[in-house]
């Protein structure tokens, strides 16, 4: 999966690029990406420190910030 986070400022960049369909479109991805989110199982992150993990409430807060 990609990061949400890079690809909210992909979808800046490409509005501050008059390309509002294309932005459009990442957006609407990260909408969708939400809710599927809140339903994930704790991963290791792969620049986390050993054996650190997201905790729920992380994944939740991530997940509620990509719904709006």
């Amino acid at each position: 999966t990609s990061w949400p986070e890079t690809r909210y400022y992909q979808a800046q960049s490409l509005l501050r690029l008059k390309r509002t369909d294309e932005a459009q479109a990442v957006f609407s991805e990260l909408v969708k990406m939400g809710p599927s989110r809140l339903g994930e199982r704790a991963y290791a992150d792969f620049f986390a420190k050993f054996g650190e993990q997201d905790t729920k409430q992380a994944r939740t807060a991530t997940a509620q910030y990509l719904r709006g």
